[in-house]
């Protein structure tokens, strides 16, 4: 079994934080941002110049030509003053690796932020070189192409990978490179965007966790099996009922 974790709003606790920054650099620009929409507009999403655009062009409004440069620094420097792991990763990570299960990262952030902010939380001594960035790929997610590069680095079959993911887009790109997903709930960015848990379920997610440190006894549980019976009783409660 490989475990492929996203990074933003799964072993940090980023999103709300980062998303912010870039919601505030818009409206001082004059655009008008309405935090759900922009939230479920840009989770996940590995193009995020195109997402600035967007808003920018609904605006009437061109983009200044050093804009991402800027709110790209205004991030790193926003991080670098506190980011916080997600609670229990380190325990997550910990109990993984006692229990022989490889995972990695795969993550829409680029490579130099990656790095960046592992060393910042420490996480950088877990996943070692095991970083995957979504600027690797042609296409990010929702796509399948950076989950099927994870997978294949690692020497994995997809069938064989679990994916843990926060966004929509990602849910929908690890399934569509056929891995089963754990759609991962708790991240501050949950609590301002709460119609997020659902959208995790629609996009896909095979089950929900609210606490990290849950993520072992769930894979324990169905043992690296293949079958879509993975996470059924979480699965159970995200639809009400239901069983895969």
């Amino acid at each position: 079994m490989l475990v492929i974790f996203d990074f933003d709003g799964v072993l940090v606790d980023s999103e709300a934080v980062g998303l912010s920054v870039e919601i505030d650099a818009l409206r001082r620009l004059g655009c008008r941002v309405d935090v759900p929409s922009y939230f479920e507009a840009a989770l996940g999403c590995t193009d995020e110049e195109r997402i600035w655009r967007d808003f920018a062009s609904a605006a009437g409004i061109s983009l200044p030509s050093d804009f991402a440069e800027r709110v790209r620094a205004e991030i790193a420097e926003t991080f670098s003053h506190g980011l916080a792991v997600m609670p229990g990763a380190e325990e997550l990570l910990q109990r993984l690796d006692s229990m022989g299960i490889r995972y990695c990262l795969a993550s829409g952030s680029r490579p130099e932020r990656l790095k960046r902010n592992l060393a910042l939380t420490g996480l950088d001594r877990y996943l070692g070189n095991n970083i995957f960035s979504g600027v690797e790929v042609p296409k990010g997610k929702p796509a399948p192409d950076l989950f099927l590069l994870a997978a294949e680095r690692m020497g994995a079959r997809p069938a064989d990978c679990v994916a843990v993911e926060d966004s929509p887009a990602g849910v929908r790109g690890a399934r569509r490179a056929g891995m089963r997903v754990l759609g991962f709930t708790g991240g501050s960015h949950f609590r301002l965007f709460p119609q997020l848990r659902q959208r995790l379920v629609e996009a896909g997610a095979q089950g929900l966790a609210d606490r990290l440190q849950d993520i072992p006894d769930l894979l324990q549980e169905q043992g690296g099996s293949g079958d879509g019976a993975m996470f059924s009783e979480h699965q159970r409660e995200a639809r009400g009922g239901e069983t895969l």
